[in-house]
């Protein structure tokens, strides 16, 4: 099982954003751990579900991290966190997950660049 997730949005951690009716600070935006780790959580949870299933079939869970897991990258204050959550969750699991004839892994890419080529050019 792969499972995959690189959404970067818009980190605010360190702005002061209020409600505008109340004037009270909000808090702060956490989709990116929502999407960068929680959605890992959901994955194991399934994937191990299904690996039981086939108890003579060796299984393994690869989870795409980053390299700002390692290294600070500001300002994606809250993808880092979430990265370097999917690193813990990764050596947390792994013992427990041997025992059930699977492994569990992490990739670690750095930034990629995209090519946008136009139409007119394909």
């Amino acid at each position: 099982m792969l499972s995959n997730a690189g959404a970067i949005g818009s980190d605010k951690l360190l702005d002061d954003e209020y409600d505008e009716s109340t004037g009270i600070l909000l808090p702060p935006d956490l989709k990116s751990i929502e999407v960068n780790l929680v959605g890992h959580l959901y994955v194991t949870k399934c994937a191990m579900h299904y690996f039981k299933k086939w108890p003579e079939v060796r299984c393994q869970i690869v989870y795409t991290s980053s390299a700002g897991a390692f290294f600070p990258a500001p300002p994606i204050y809250l993808y880092c966190t979430a990265k370097s959550g999917v690193l813990g969750l990764m050596r947390s699991l792994r013992d427990d997950v041997k025992k059930k004839n699977a492994t569990v892994n992490v990739v670690a890419p750095w930034l990629t660049g995209m090519v946008c080529v136009s139409p007119s050019l394909v």
